[in-house]
Formats: structure tokens, sequence, C-alpha cells
């Protein structure tokens, strides 16, 4: 993946599809642009659909047009987007740790050493 920042706007290309929004642009505002221009950044969510706030120069949250008809879809969206992200990155590290060439056997054995040692310590 690469990406470039310029006039306040990451370009963000090398993913597919939902990831990324496929390369579109993201436009990013700082936490002062969104208190003192938010007729603005409103505008700007009508044709960006999504706007990510910075605070000292670091991304921490994600404005996100919706319909009013969909809202409850859409925070679906994202948490199920969340979920995918976070299993992604502990199967990365469990393959990084070597854990996925693990066997069922391996698994109960490991699991039975838990149960084992959590008895023992109550």
């Amino acid at each position: 993946m690469t990406s470039g920042v310029h006039d306040g706007t990451l370009w963000v290309h090398g993913r597919t599809g939902s990831e990324a929004g496929g390369g579109r642009r993201m436009k990013f505002v700082t936490i002062r642009e969104f208190r003192n221009e938010t007729a603005k950044i409103r505008k700007d969510l009508e044709a960006e659909r999504e706007v990510v706030l910075t605070a000292n120069g670091r991304p921490f949250a994600l404005l996100s047009r919706v319909e009013p008809d969909s809202v409850e879809d859409e925070v679906l969206a994202v948490r199920r987007a969340r979920a995918r992200i976070a299993i992604d990155r502990m199967r990365a590290q469990a393959k990084a740790r070597g854990l996925d060439k693990m066997t069922m056997e391996d698994v109960d054995a490991f699991i039975a050493d838990v149960r084992r040692r959590r008895r023992a310590s109550r």
C-alpha cells in the first residue's frame, strides 16, 4: 500500500474494493478546523463520504455520512469491519509466532495446561 498527503487530503491506493475506499481520497481535518468550520466540513462529508479528524497530527476519529433511514445498518457495518480488522491482526500475530502450525492436539494440550494452572492457583 502506498499513500501521500497533499493539502489535507490523503491519497491511499494499493488496496482493493472496500479497503481504503478502493483508492479514493480521504479528507483529513484538524479538530480545530472541525470546531471552526463545521458547516464546510458537513458539506465536505456530502462529497467525500468520510472525513478523518486529527489531533496533534494524528488521526483519532472518522466522520462518515449516513442516510437517516440507514443509521443502524451503517453502524453495524462499521462494527463488523472493525471486528474483521481485529481478527486479521490476531491471525497475523499468530502466524508470526508460528501458532498457525499448531495441530488440534497441540491446541487441546495447551488449553488443558492453562486449565490445570488455573485450578492450581486457586
